[in-house]
């Protein structure tokens, strides 16, 4: 639910407010931030719904403009490109639960803290590297 309005209604607006590239830093961070927080809440379900919205917010604010920046980086051989970036993606769908039942099997959290911590580690990554920031915040 919180996807399907955040990508409906406030991702244009988050876009043209923050620009591609800060938006996807934000959505990345705002992911980091519900994976860390969801095994240290109290054990009522509503909390986890909670955190679970914080992560689907973060990921649907994001997730749409990676997309978008790497087909707007390979405009010949985008097809290759975008079959790459889906490859990689379908990769980590199938080691994430495998990982993350493996982690859950030493501690209930620990699926959720690796997952914020990767997830902080790209952040940091795209920070660090000045040059996806380049455009200096640019709202292309």
């Amino acid at each position: 639910i919180v996807s399907v309005i955040t990508q409906a209604l406030l991702l244009t607006k988050i876009v043209s407010w923050l620009g591609e590239r800060l938006a996807v830093a934000a959505g990345l961070g705002i992911m980091t931030f519900g994976f860390v927080l969801m095994p240290f809440l109290p054990s009522q379900l509503i909390f986890l719904y909670i955190a679970a919205a914080i992560v689907g917010l973060g990921s649907a604010a994001s997730k749409p403009i990676i997309t978008a920046l790497i087909s707007k980086k390979a405009p010949e051989g985008q097809g290759k490109t975008m079959g790459i970036a889906s490859a990689f993606e379908s990769f980590g769908r199938l080691l994430g639960p495998i990982a993350g039942g493996l982690l859950f099997s030493f501690g209930a959290e620990l699926p959720f803290v690796f997952s914020g911590i990767v997830v902080a580690i790209v952040l940091a990554f795209i920070i660090i590297k000045r040059y996806f920031f380049a455009q200096k915040f640019s709202r292309a």
